[in-house]
């Protein structure tokens, strides 16, 4: 029996290298006959965005070690395997290590992390190569003990689903600024990525926010005690099809500190065959 479920285990994994294969295949023979790639926003882009996550935001007296988040609605796909869930989760309390797993199973890897002003950390999760995501599954967040708590999600489909991590840029203040950014990255090695950034800020979220036009927006919440603990976490994409370097930033209403991550994903297919821009 032992022998037997080892067996399917290898098949299964067979399969679904198989298939991405067969993707590839298909994606690059529909580039040489001047198709589309897949619907994104970007020709030259694969990837696509498909839904939020939703978002979950604790405030708390005492301190806890786990923050869940509840999948608000159905899945996109269930049969593909194609999928990639992004999990942005800040904490204000003791800083440390922090992981995330979910009910279903899929395995999330850490690709970023920053803190700040002593108390306040930012993690970024993604887990490539699954399904979409269950109606009413559940994502945990384990972490040190917090009590403010926001973490958020969201699901894209086409990215890499085997060294997908590319390049990450990561930065902080230390003196209260309008302005928030990552920094640059390094340049990218893929021409078509996926760029997810996040800031989280030491404020509420009824600050103003002025975005990058290029950027889009995927969140922007906070939990709005009105005290000097609240916490703030904004998300943005940006899907590009050339090699660079490249950072997410936002001005802010109000001088606050603030952390900010880009992370570089790419596409699956590994580089175009179309001459860059």
């Amino acid at each position: 029996m032992a022998g037997m479920k080892k067996m399917m285990g290898k098949l299964r994994g067979m399969k679904k290298k198989a298939v991405r294969g067969m993707k590839k295949v298909a994606f690059h023979r529909n580039r040489m006959m001047g198709g589309g790639g897949g619907g994104s926003s970007d020709a030259k882009n694969p990837i696509n965005y498909i839904r939020s996550l939703g978002h979950n935001i604790v405030t708390s007296l005492t301190g806890q070690t786990t923050t869940t988040l509840t999948i608000p609605t159905s899945p996109h796909n269930a049969d593909s395997e194609d999928f990639c869930a992004i999990i942005a989760v800040m904490f204000y309390g003791t800083t440390g290590t922090c992981t995330c797993a979910d009910s279903l199973g899929n395995t999330y890897t850490q690709v970023a992390e920053v803190t700040f002003n002593t108390n306040y950390q930012i993690d970024l999760f993604v887990a490539p190569g699954i399904n979409s995501m269950a109606k009413n599954a559940v994502v945990t967040v384990t972490h040190p003990s917090s009590t403010r708590r926001i973490i958020m999600g969201d699901e894209f489909r086409d990215v890499a689903a085997e060294d997908f991590d590319d390049v990450t840029a990561a930065a902080h203040n230390s003196v209260a600024a309008t302005f928030a950014t990552s920094g640059m990255t390094s340049v990218t090695t893929q021409d078509r990525e996926l760029l997810f950034g996040v800031i989280g800020v030491n404020g509420p979220s009824t600050d103003s926010l002025k975005k990058p036009s290029n950027w889009n927006l995927l969140h922007d919440r906070g939990t709005n005690a009105s005290d000097s603990n609240d916490i703030r976490l904004i998300t943005q994409y940006r899907l590009v099809s050339k090699t660079g370097t490249y950072e997410v930033s936002g001005t802010l209403g109000t001088a606050r500190l603030w952390g900010a991550i880009t992370q570089a994903l790419k596409a699956d297919g590994g580089n175009s065959d179309i001459t860059k821009d």
